[in-house]
């Protein structure tokens, strides 16, 4: 009988040790499982301070684990530094008219030429589609718009109901320093002029029409302003006669600045209709052909149908 107990004494030992190593086996593996799981926490944690885009996925034990940040509000940085270069830039050489109706613009040799990504590229040619100054086109990439004559004729017509309206609102408040303002863009616009800086000039030339929409305090006709005064010069550049200047003239300027000064409305308001109703006069009808525009770049008749020293 004691051969049995002790038999069975020493098999109770055996099987009280190896649970005893199981249980510590499965404890350690537990802490290491604990001290695993508490890693990729705070190597997720540390990714997600680090990654910009929101997705960090972390691979552990065969199993991918993956944290998605909540899309958080855009903050001003380098990255919205880059975006208004870019947009600004974009948007002077196109008002300049450096870059005339359908100019192709390229994501890829854009974001190379800036230093910049596609994504900022791509923001910024979003933003100018707001204001019609580019068309984003499915699959083919955007462009500089290209305005159509029926649309070039309302654009104009819009211009003229609302910036009447906005010389008269001024003419009958006549604030001072709103006289001021204007009186000091006239000058700056003259003396580029004077200084034949064309494109300065031009500029400036659509900055009065810009700070008269500010000036009368209007916020929605100005914010409808922007986008037609934005348009102009691509309509301007399509459809603009050769032998046309295609510029605001300044003394028109200074006499509508008279006239709010002097509280004349009426005056204000002709002046205003007159000036917009000369700058859309310099649109032709029709496209022009491409010989005849040749022709007068060149200075020359055109000579199609014509054979080398036929006269």
């Amino acid at each position: 009988m004691h051969g049995v107990e002790d038999m069975c004494g020493q098999f109770s030992h055996c099987a009280c040790r190896r649970r005893l190593r199981k249980a510590h086996h499965v404890e350690r593996r537990f802490f290491c499982q604990q001290n695993a799981i508490d890693f990729v926490h705070n190597l997720r944690q540390a990714l997600l301070t680090f990654c910009p885009l929101g997705a960090c996925v972390v691979r552990t034990n065969q199993r991918l684990v993956t944290e998605t940040r909540q899309p958080q509000p855009a903050v001003r940085g380098i990255g919205s530094e880059e975006h208004e270069r870019v947009y600004a830039q974009i948007h002077e050489a196109i008002a300049g008219r450096r870059l005339p109706p359908g100019s192709k613009l390229k994501e890829v040799p854009l974001a190379e030429l800036f230093g910049v990504t596609r994504g900022v590229i791509r923001k910024a040619l979003v933003r100018l589609s707001t204001l019609g100054l580019v068309e984003l086109r499915h699959n083919r990439g955007a462009v500089v718009a290209s305005p159509g004559l029926e649309e070039s004729r309302q654009i104009f017509a819009a211009r003229r109901a609302i910036e009447c309206e906005l010389v008269e609102v001024l003419a009958e408040s006549r604030p001072p320093s709103a006289l001021r303002t204007l009186k000091a863009l006239i000058q700056k616009e003259n003396k580029a002029y004077a200084r034949f800086e064309t494109e300065h000039a031009l500029n400036l030339s659509v900055e009065f029409h810009r700070e008269l929409a500010r000036l009368a305090g209007n916020t929605v006709m100005t914010d409808i302003l922007e986008r037609l005064v934005a348009q102009t010069p691509l309509v301007l550049l399509a459809w603009q006669d050769p032998g046309q200047s295609g510029n605001c003239t300044n003394l028109d300027h200074a006499m509508i600045v008279e006239a709010i000064e002097a509280k004349d409305a009426a005056r204000a308001r002709a002046l205003m209709k007159c000036h917009l109703c000369n700058l859309e006069g310099q649109l032709r009808q029709t496209k022009t052909d491409p010989a005849d525009e040749l022709a007068r770049i060149f200075d020359q008749a055109s000579t199609r149908g014509r054979r080398p020293g036929a006269h």
